[in-house]
């Protein structure tokens, strides 16, 4: 019998340790163009990359326009001008750095027997597919969906409802997200009417007044929601 229900899946800082991933792409894209760097500016880097990011999710830039301009501000005082080529390695490296978090295979594994898993995540979809099967997840993906493709990032419900056009089913009841940030993940999902589950293994509380349906702080936890759909729908 065909599966009727759906789970919206993040990648990054949800199954994906971009932290690690992160830290691969910088230094080796630092390596291959010659350029000294050390945890200073790794650190540097960061900061730029993920206040950039913020400004995406609040609609005040885009993805084409963020990704060489942070290494501008990063590298500019150093006189490398060609801030292209730098992205255009760093994101070279962060395509072949894959790296699931312990656990995080076989619980989407358990996922795709019961559901359909469809990826929603922020980013290029060259790079993504190629992290997705580096870690060995892509043979448990139905779908995936990129801001790149679609057009918005989340937390814009686009990539939600092009999913749900793509599957021929309209019906937010028949989803259910599952993600580790409030302000893209959570908020974008419940702005397409799909009930969201948030990954929240460290313990913070919740910020800027977003009230995710569930919170569980390991797979464990999140496969007791998510395996049994009668707990999410409407």
């Amino acid at each position: 019998m065909e599966r009727k229900m759906t789970v919206f899946l993040d990648l990054d800082g949800t199954v994906l340790d971009f932290a690690q991933s992160e830290r691969h792409a910088f230094f080796t894209a630092m390596a291959r163009l010659g350029i000294p760097a050390d945890e200073g500016d790794f650190a540097r880097y960061h900061e730029i990359n993920q206040s950039m990011w913020a400004a995406i999710e609040r609609g005040e830039a885009t993805g084409e326009e963020i990704r060489p301009l942070r290494f501008q501000r990063l590298l500019e005082a150093r006189g490398h001008w060609d801030w292209d080529r730098v992205n255009a390695h760093y994101i070279a490296a962060l395509a072949e750095a894959g790296i699931p978090y312990p656990g995080a295979v076989p619980f989407v594994g358990a996922l795709h027997r019961e559901h359909k898993v469809c990826v929603v995540t922020n980013g290029l979809r060259r790079s993504q597919q190629s992290r997705l099967e580096h870690a060995g997840l892509a043979p448990y993906t139905d779908l995936m969906l990129t801001s790149e493709e679609v057009g918005a990032p989340k937390p814009a419900p686009d990539m939600f409802f092009e999913a749900m056009a793509r599957f021929g089913d309209d019906n937010p009841a028949h989803y259910i997200m599952f993600g580790d940030s409030l302000t893209a993940d959570i908020v974008g999902a419940q702005a397409a009417g799909v009930r969201a589950v948030w990954f929240n293994p460290s313990g913070k509380a919740p910020s800027c007044g977003v009230r995710p349906d569930w919170t569980v702080g390991d797979y464990q936890g999140a496969a007791q929601i998510l395996l049994d759909s009668r707990s999410w729908e409407l």
